[in-house]
């Protein structure tokens, strides 16, 4: 079966080139360097290669592979840390990554497609794993945190309603709350994007929930805006790199 899947992968590519997968990088100028880990040796995953896309587009350089094959390779080349698959944001304690986040001032970018928060729990960050889960199409934010800037109080990110992980409020430090599940106009009190702030030698880390299996066929065009925000946030410390 993985002969066949690679085989048929071959011919795309032949045909489609990189684009099908991705994309890839070229010489433009780039705001950030991401190592980017994916759900499955491959990176054959749909969302991976849709995730990559976005991410190339809008700026930034991303390498690609599983993270069983970055906790092999040498990391400090890049800048920043996108893991979008459960599987993959368990970053073991004391590897190679979680030493670049913790102790090398690296940014780690968690998107959660299950209702879990491995890397959030590794790093110290959460007592638990396991988040909450409720569908939505709509967020709303906190006060004074710098993501939403300038943004309406409430904001339709899903097409659809989408299931989103998140965490109850409130969060304890040094989370920072950032966007609520808003479900018909009601705030439901549950954090599905956050953050903690660049300190000491760590980096700062961001986590999206309300994303899931990334595909922009149920994403608006102001949830691809506000997911770019906090991208350019843990990249820069800016809404606008």
């Amino acid at each position: 079966v993985d002969g066949e899947k690679i085989f048929n992968n071959t011919l795309k590519w032949l045909k489609y080139g990189d684009e099908y997968f991705g994309g890839s990088n070229d010489n433009t100028p780039r705001i950030g360097e991401i190592a980017f880990l994916c759900g499955n040796d491959r990176c054959s995953s749909k969302y991976d290669e849709e995730l990559i896309k976005f991410l190339r587009s809008t700026g930034y350089s991303v390498d690609s592979q599983s993270l069983k094959n970055w906790l092999l390779s040498d990391v400090s080349s890049y800048n920043m840390f996108v893991c979008s698959s459960s599987r993959n944001c368990k970053i073991p304690v004391g590897s190679n990554i979680y030493n670049a986040y913790m102790f090398g001032g690296k940014e780690f970018v968690e998107i959660a497609d299950t209702s879990k928060a491995y890397a959030a729990f590794n790093f110290g960050y959460l007592s638990d794993a396991a988040l909450k889960r409720k569908s939505s199409t709509n967020v709303s934010f906190a006060s004074g945190e710098p993501i939403s800037t300038g943004l309406p109080s409430l904001l339709t990110v899903n097409k659809r309603s989408r299931g989103m992980a998140a965490l109850e409020n409130p969060l304890s430090l040094p989370l920072t709350d950032v966007a609520h599940i808003n479900f018909k106009g009601v705030d439901q009190h549950l954090s599905t994007m956050f953050y903690v702030a660049d300190s000491g030698s760590h980096g700062r880390y961001l986590f999206v929930g309300w994303v899931g299996r990334f595909d922009t066929k149920y994403i608006t065009s102001d949830g691809l805006m506000l997911l770019q925000r906090g991208i350019n946030w843990a990249n820069c410390g800016s809404i606008a790199c």
